[in-house]
């Protein structure tokens, strides 16, 4: 609570300074009596060339030296603060300040990329989290420089899968990768579901599969393993399809 008081305080007494209202060279009956270079609504200034010290109605002091990048407070009950600020330049146009973290996923607490759609490892759904910009609030007069407003720039597209007529000229994926055999995008080397599509990934799946390729051949007089899913001809020691990895009767 007291925390919070403080606070209030020193909010206050720097909209004081800032605003100075009704400042005056002056004073005016009921203003705070002494040799004063300036008068405001709540208190007096006097300004010298390295500093400027202010006194309120309530007791309190501040005292702002040059360059002006820091105040000393001194609140009614007190309280001695000390508060300094630097110069921030930012570009005129510029992305929102946001936070990129793991994506966690809500079924089996995995962490994924940011940027991942789906589980790696159990193939949920995931919900990206949204994370409010904090912008500074512009500060002008008594020599601070305003801060230019930050705006965020528009999301980018989502990614988008390759269409089937151009399976053909899709270049092989590093070795490190492992590439979904339904919509073709990259993914970890232990990622059981595509990040992008969610749908499972074999595990004998390391590189691009485009769909209208042959079956891999098989060993002579050995019989072949027909997909019930996908009709794809797997070898006859294989238990899960080698292209959509459904179980292999």
């Amino acid at each position: 609570m007291r925390d919070k008081q403080t606070l209030e305080a020193v909010a206050r007494l720097l909209g004081l300074m800032t605003a100075t209202p009704n400042l005056r060279d002056q004073p005016q009956p009921g203003d705070r009596p002494g040799a004063f270079t300036h008068w405001f609504d709540g208190g007096a200034i006097t300004v010298v060339n390295d500093y400027a010290l202010y006194e309120f109605v309530d007791g309190a002091r501040a005292l702002l030296p040059a360059p002006f990048r820091q105040v000393f407070l001194q609140l009614p009950d007190g309280t001695h603060l000390s508060l300094s600020w630097e110069k921030v330049d930012l570009p005129a146009k510029s992305s929102a300040l946001s936070v990129r973290a793991q994506v966690r996923c809500p079924r089996c607490q995995h962490d994924n990329a940011p940027d991942s759609r789906f589980c790696s490892e159990c193939g949920a759904a995931l919900t990206l989290p949204t994370v409010a910009p904090i912008l500074p609030e512009p500060v002008s007069g008594m020599g601070v420089a305003s801060i230019p407003p930050v705006v965020a720039q528009p999301a980018p597209a989502p990614v988008m899968a390759a269409p089937a007529a151009a399976l053909e000229t899709i270049p092989p994926t590093p070795a490190a990768a492992k590439q979904c055999p339904h919509c073709l995008a990259p993914n970890k080397p232990t990622a059981r579901f595509c990040l992008t599509c969610g749908k499972p990934i074999p595990a004998a799946v390391t590189g691009p599969i485009a769909q209208g390729k042959s079956s891999p051949p098989s060993a002579p007089g050995t019989a072949e393993k027909i997909c019930a899913s996908c009709q794809f001809a797997n070898t006859s020691t294989a238990h899960h399809c080698q292209r959509c990895g459904a179980l292999l009767a």
